[in-house]
């Protein structure tokens, strides 16, 4: 893949980013983490740009911290969205662990300025089992179609997402992933997965719940 493509697909998240913060006040609040999330990814992108481009450094550091912050606000999100009080507490706990795990593995056994695999495997599988469980409770209580779930479409290009990136990591940690046209391959396709999943997450925040509309389902149940 060019240079200039791979760039490109990597700033196909900026779509979900304008959607997200037009539609910010009047959407479900409890998918306000979603914006958060992809508006810090944007911003990731245009430090790892410049420090690539403008002061020829590696974007290891600010990757750190942004899969760091993504994984709190992502767990932020899977907790909004529950409404069972024991799960919300074990995603917390889950949460706690691996960002333990972020600081062994960056800090105490690895360097923040090193890419580092055992926090990037745990927490890949973390989401993708959390986004599969957000699928299947969306599916159960609405009556909305898939295609318009904002919850089932956030689900399933996050279980494609992090799935695909977990197995990356694995191959990264285990050194399957050279500099030869396998190596090539496989770091190529996850650029093509993160592009369709923006697609989708753009999508997915243009089909988020209005605020009135979830306060009148609410109102309606009481009654």
């Amino acid at each position: 893949m060019s240079d200039p493509l791979f760039t490109l697909m990597a700033y196909s998240i900026a779509p979900a980013v304008f959607i997200g913060w037009a539609r910010y006040k009047k959407m479900d609040p409890r998918f306000h983490p979603f914006v958060w999330i992809h508006t810090l990814g944007l911003l990731a992108e245009f430090i790892s740009s410049f420090r690539i481009f403008y002061l020829s450094q590696d974007t290891a550091m600010n990757n750190n911290i942004y899969v760091l912050l993504e994984w709190i606000l992502l767990v932020c999100l899977f907790c909004n969205w529950q409404t069972s009080a024991q799960k919300k507490k074990l995603y917390i706990g889950i949460c706690i662990i691996i960002s333990l795990v972020w600081v062994a593995d960056t800090l105490v056994f690895g360097s923040i300025h090193q890419f580092t695999s055992i926090f990037r495997i745990c927490y890949s599988f973390a989401l993708a089992s959390m986004a599969i469980d957000a699928i299947a409770a969306s599916l159960i209580a609405s009556k909305e179609k898939y295609y318009r779930n904002s919850r089932v479409i956030i689900g399933g290009a996050m279980v494609l997402y992090f799935t695909y990136k977990g197995i990356l990591e694995i191959l990264y940690a285990l050194r399957l992933t050279g500099a030869d046209s396998f190596g090539n391959t496989i770091f190529n396709i996850m650029g093509y997965i993160n592009c369709i999943a923006n697609i989708l997450f753009a999508y997915a925040m243009w089909h988020i719940p209005s605020r009135k509309k979830i306060e009148f389902k609410n109102q309606d149940h009481t009654i």
